[in-house]
């Protein structure tokens, strides 16, 4: 009980004092195609761990994945949105979903983005929260995971994870 209200009290930052904490106003690039632009959100306060050619970007128990190129996307072979979320997610055949809680599509100014936000477990580890998130605009995509304990609010998954559907934008050098 004491955790749970702790993490709903973490993810209640007010923006407009995070906004005063961070010195990252501006956008800032995710992937080749793709930035993020968290001014006016909690998410300016994300930290961010570099590995390898990729991130992840941490706030509060909340974690930030992403991926602009993934294995086993095929394009083609997935031309919708809502498609390619569905592959994305039936690809790994060690992910079990223990419980579903929505699917749905959100439409930004600058992407679709095809939403599934589920508890699950990988490969017999400790089940997770975990919103999945296909955003497309019409020459790019990007895969975004956020992940967080089991026993994070579902309400607050649901308002983090819109909140990334909309700051993520198509980058300025994207072509």
């Amino acid at each position: 009980m004491i955790r749970a209200a702790l993490l709903a009290l973490a993810a209640a930052l007010p923006a407009a004092a995070a906004a005063e904490d961070s010195d990252w106003y501006a956008c800032a690039p995710l992937s080749r195609h793709f930035e993020l632009c968290p001014e006016g959100t909690a998410w300016v306060l994300t930290e961010w761990e570099q590995f390898g050619d990729g991130a992840t970007g941490h706030l509060g128990v909340l974690d930030l994945d992403f991926a602009e190129d993934w294995a086993a996307r095929d394009d083609a072979a997935t031309p919708e949105v809502e498609a390619a979320l569905s592959a994305l997610l039936t690809d790994d055949p060690q992910r079990v979903v223990l419980r579903p809680h929505l699917t749905d599509r959100i439409d930004t100014a600058e992407a679709t983005v095809a939403r599934t936000i589920q508890i699950e477990s990988f490969d017999g580890d400790p089940a997770q929260l975990r919103a999945w998130m296909v955003a497309a605009t019409p020459d790019h995509r990007i895969m975004l995971i956020l992940t967080a304990p089991e026993d994070f609010p579902l309400d607050e998954m649901e308002r983090r994870s819109s909140e990334i559907a909309r700051i993520i934008r198509i980058g300025e050098d994207a072509s």
